[in-house]
């Protein structure tokens, strides 16, 4: 589990990519919301990898 300093950090990272997509209103759960997916989305494609068991990668996994 991430420490909460780096919770902190990551939060603050997804608050800049609304930032720099000007978006300046929204939910504090938008956030929060935002950091669970990325979670999801990395964890789900690091089990995948770890299921592949490939030493290479080529265009199709990209």
């Amino acid at each position: 589990m991430p420490s909460p300093k780096s919770m902190l950090k990551d939060a603050e990272m997804m608050a800049q990519i609304l930032k720099d997509m000007e978006i300046t209103e929204y939910e504090v759960k938008v956030v929060n919301q935002m950091l669970e997916f990325a979670f999801q989305f990395v964890t789900t494609i690091l089990d995948d990898a770890k299921i592949s068991k490939r030493v290479t990668v080529d265009a199709h996994d990209v």
